[in-house]
């Protein structure tokens, strides 16, 4: 939990959403669009964050820090899927 706290939906659905919404696995045509979209995602779990007590800057910023793990995880788990589909 980050900074101790308990996530509620809203904050795990929009955290969940910045994992999987990532310009780097787009295709370069749609890049600027992800781009885009996972700005105002992004935007929008701070919102989130910043209106839910303790309204603390830090845990948004620890989520931030979380991305780049989360984001490999994902990855590794959409490799994993694609290759069960190719190779059953």
């Amino acid at each position: 939990n980050p900074a101790g706290s308990m996530w509620k939906f809203p904050e795990m659905s929009l955290f969940t959403a910045v994992v999987l919404v990532s310009a780097d696995q787009s295709r370069k045509e749609n890049a600027t669009s992800v781009e885009a979209l996972q700005e105002m995602l992004i935007h929008a779990l701070r919102t989130l964050i910043m209106k839910t007590p303790p309204n603390d800057a830090s845990v948004f910023i620890e989520l931030l820090l979380k991305l780049p793990d989360h984001r490999s995880l994902n990855n590794l788990h959409s490799e994993e899927l694609l290759a069960f589909k190719l190779h059953p």
